[in-house]
C-alpha cells in the first residue's frame, strides 16, 4: 500500500488525512464473566488492508453516544443482558448505530468518534499539545498574550482555538487557531514565510483579513478579528460561535433558513470572493457554511490559509466518489452548491449529490442547485465561477440595483513573489493529483465490487444449472435427486447457504463446549465424504448417449 494514498510524510512526519471515512463492522460479540465485548473490523478510507479491530463494550459505546446524543442509540438492560440472543439483538443495534455516525459528515469528524474506533491514532492528549506549542510560540512574540483555551468549536481534530489580546494596542480580544501540518502541505518553511507574508497584505472586502500569521516546525498559528456573530452555520442554527463544534451541529435544535433575497445576496459575494482568489493564483478549496462569517452584510471568506498549510477539506469525502470535479475551480464550485443548499434548507446535504430536493424554493433557486448538486450535474463536471455569476439567480430582482461591487468600493490587493506563486501552483497540483489518485482508487473497488457481484451470481447461477442437470439424470435411472447428490454439491449447497446469508446478520448461538473464549458465532456441519458414491456420480454426468455405438441389426 503506498502511504501517499491516505498521508503523506514530510521531514520524517506522519500527516494522516482526518477526512478519509471510518467504516467499521461488528464481526463478533465475546461473553466474558461480566460482560460483553464486541469485536470491530475498522477499515479507513478505500484501501482494503488499510484496517484493523477493536474491542468495545456497551459501556463505552454509552460514553461516545453522551457526547454524540443520536437518538437511534440501543438502552440499557440489566436483567437477561447475558442471553445469546438478547446479545445478537444488541449486536445488531449497535450496528445500526455505528452506521448512522460513519454516515453522518459531523459526527464522523469528530474526535470522540475518531478516538472510539481509531485509538492509535487519536488521542485526548491533542488538546494539551496544541496549549504547549501555541504557549512557546507566544513567548517569542511579544505582541499577543493567550488569555484563555476555547471548547473545539471547528470540525476539525488537529486545530484549536483560543482568545488572546494584543498588548499594545489593547482594543479588545482577537481569536488565535493553532493548526497542525496536513498531508498536502508542500512549501518549504522560506516559501510559507514569504506567503504568509503576502497574505497579512490582502485587501478585500469580501475576504477575512489576517492580523497576524506565522510558521513554526510542526505547525501554524493565526490572529484574526474575533467575529462574536459566529459563521453562516452559527446564524442558520441560532448557535454561539464559542460553543463546540458538537454541541452546536450535531443535533440542533432549531433551524434559520436564509431567505431566497438573503441567498442571491450573499452567494453572490462568496463567488465574488473565489474569483478574486483564484485570478490571483492562491488555490483554496475549504468554503463551507462555518468557514464564512457575516459582517455589516458583507460576508468574509475565512482561512484562505488552510491550501498552504496543505490540510485536506471538508468535503473531500464527498469529493472522492466524483471523477469530473478535480481541480480548485471545480471543488470550490461544488463546495459552494454545498453552501448554497445548507443556506437554502437550514441544514446540510449529507450526500455527495441528490436530485431530491425539497419544494417551496424559487425556480431559479432551484435550477442552481441542480447544477451544483444533482446526480448528473456532478457526474459532468461543474461550471466555472464565471457561468454561476451569469446565472439568472445572482441577477433578477431588487437586490442586483443595491449591489455593491467590489471594484467600486475599494481597490483589492494580494500579490505573491514569482518563486512564491509557482509554489502555490505545485501546492494546487499536488492536492489535485492526490484528489484523483483517491477518486481512481474508489472507482476501482466499485468495479471489482460489482465484478465479485456478478460473479457470484454466475456461481448460483452454474449451480442452479448443475442441479437441474442431476434432477433430470436422476430421474432418467429412476433415483431421487437427493440420493443422487455426492459429498461435493451438498458442500456447494451448504457454501451457496453461507454465501446468500452473508447479505444479513444471522442469529449468533453460543457453543460453550466448542467455544471456551465465549465467541458469539454461527455453526454449520458439513457432510462426510463418500468417495463411492462421488465416483458414481461422476459416471452419471459424464455420460453421453451421443458416444455410444449404434447396434446392427441382425
Amino acid at each position: 500500500m503506498s502511504i501517499s494514498v491516505f498521508a503523506s510524510r514530510q521531514d520524517g512526519v506522519l500527516r494522516l488525512d482526518d477526512t478519509l471515512p471510518l467504516s467499521c463492522q461488528i464481526l463478533a460479540a465475546h461473553t466474558l464473566d461480566t460482560h460483553t465485548e464486541y469485536c470491530i473490523k475498522v477499515q479507513r478510507g478505500a484501501v482494503k488492508n488499510d484496517s484493523w479491530s477493536v474491542s468495545r463494550r456497551y459501556n463505552e459505546f454509552a460514553s461516545l453516544n453522551a457526547a454524540l446524543h443520536v437518538e437511534n442509540f440501543p438502552p440499557k438492560k440489566i436483567i437477561g443482558n447475558m442471553q445469546p440472543e438478547f446479545i445478537a439483538k444488541r449486536r445488531n443495534a449497535l450496528q445500526s448505530y455505528l452506521d448512522s455516525v460513519t454516515k453522518n459528515i459531523v459526527l464522523s469528524s469528530s474526535l470522540p468518534v475518531k478516538i472510539f474506533l481509531d485509538p492509535q491514532n487519536y488521542s485526548t492528549l491533542l488538546k494539551e499539545t496544541a496549549l504547549q506549542n501555541v504557549s512557546m510560540a507566544l513567548r517569542g512574540d511579544s505582541n499577543f498574550e493567550l488569555k484563555t483555551a476555547l471548547p473545539p468549536i471547528g470540525w476539525r481534530i488537529r486545530k484549536h482555538y483560543y482568545l488572546v489580546s494584543n498588548i499594545e494596542s489593547n482594543d479588545g480580544d482577537y481569536m488565535m487557531s493553532w493548526q497542525t501540518y496536513g498531508p498536502d502541505k508542500i512549501l518549504s518553511e522560506r516559501d510559507m514565510r514569504m506567503a504568509f507574508k503576502s497574505l497579512m497584505n490582502l485587501k478585500h472586502l469580501f475576504i477575512d483579513k489576517i492580523i497576524f500569521i506565522r510558521n513554526l516546525e510542526t505547525g501554524t498559528y493565526v490572529v484574526r478579528k474575533l467575529h462574536s456573530g459566529g459563521s453562516v452555520r452559527d446564524l442558520l442554527y441560532g448557535t454561539q460561535y464559542n460553543c463546540s463544534f458538537l454541541s452546536k451541529y450535531a443535533n440542533p435544535k432549531q433551524k434559520k433558513p436564509f431567505t431566497t433575497g438573503q441567498i442571491v445576496h450573499y452567494g453572490y459575494q462568496i463567488l465574488q470572493a473565489l474569483k478574486y482568489l483564484h485570478n490571483r493564483g492562491l488555490p483554496y478549496g475549504h468554503l463551507h457554511a462555518g468557514n464564512v462569517a457575516i459582517e455589516n452584510q458583507n460576508v468574509l471568506l475565512m482561512d484562505i490559509e488552510n491550501a498552504i498549510v496543505g490540510v485536506p477539506m471538508y468535503y473531500r469525502e464527498f469529493l472522492t466518489e466524483h471523477r469530473k470535479i478535480n481541480t480548485m475551480e471545480a471543488i470550490d464550485v461544488y463546495s459552494f452548491g454545498h453552501t448554497l443548499y445548507e443556506m437554502t434548507y437550514g441544514e446540510p446535504l449529507q450526500t455527495s449529490s441528490t436530485d431530491d430536493f425539497p419544494p417551496h424554493v424559487s425556480n431559479d433557486l432551484l435550477s442552481i442547485l441542480q447544477i451544483l448538486l444533482s446526480t448528473t450535474a456532478c457526474k459532468q463536471g461543474m461550471p466555472n465561477i464565471d457561468t454561476l455569476l451569469l446565472h439568472p439567480f445572482f441577477n433578477t430582482g431588487s437586490s442586483v440595483s443595491n449591489r455593491i461591487t467590489v471594484d467600486e468600493t475599494m481597490q483589492c490587493y494580494l500579490k505573491f513573489p514569482h518563486q512564491v506563486k509557482e509554489e502555490l501552483q505545485n501546492a494546487a497540483r499536488n492536492i489535485e493529483t492526490r484528489l484523483k489518485s483517491d477518486q481512481k482508487l474508489v472507482r476501482m473497488n466499485r468495479i471489482q465490487e460489482i465484478l465479485n457481484s456478478e460473479e457470484e451470481i454466475k456461481k448460483r447461477r452454474r449451480k442452479s444449472k448443475n442441479a437441474k442437470k442431476l434432477s433430470r439424470s436422476a430421474s432418467v435411472n429412476g433415483l431421487s435427486p437427493t440420493s443422487m447428490s455426492g459429498p461435493s454439491e451438498r458442500s456447494g449447497s451448504v457454501a451457496s447457504t453461507v454465501s446468500t446469508a452473508s447479505s444479513y446478520t444471522p442469529p449468533n448461538i453460543v457453543d460453550d463446549s466448542a467455544n471456551s473464549s465465549g465467541l458469539v458465532v454461527p455453526t454449520l456441519s458439513a457432510p462426510a465424504s463418500n468417495q463411492n458414491r462421488t465416483a458414481l456420480l461422476d459416471s452419471i454426468c459424464s455420460f453421453n448417449k451421443g458416444k455410444l455405438n449404434k447396434a446392427k441389426k441382425l
